[in-house]
């Protein structure tokens, strides 16, 4: 019979890390809040190696090179809230 480390040893990592952080309440994404990204085309913005969708906090359309700081994650854990960084 395989023990549970056997099995974690055996999955990918971030399946791992994404089950952990689910066990432990932490939402998606919100590891990313208080970090620095650039606005891409198409309500993009690249954060951490990663592309998330995003909207502003202040509803202001967000300027392609712009530079951002994320405010918080949507409840969805799916789209970033961001703010122009100063």
């Amino acid at each position: 019979m395989f023990g549970l480390n056997t099995i974690a040893r055996k999955l990918p990592l971030a399946l791992v890390a994404s089950a952990v952080i689910v066990s432990l309440g932490v939402g998606i994404g919100s590891y990313l809040v208080g970090s620095q990204g650039v606005v891409r085309s198409g309500g993009l913005v690249f954060v951490n190696g990663e592309l998330w969708r995003a909207r502003p906090v202040n509803g202001r359309p967000l300027e392609p090179g712009e530079a951002v700081s994320v405010e918080a994650v949507d409840e969805d854990g799916l789209e970033l809230v961001v703010r122009p960084s100063e």
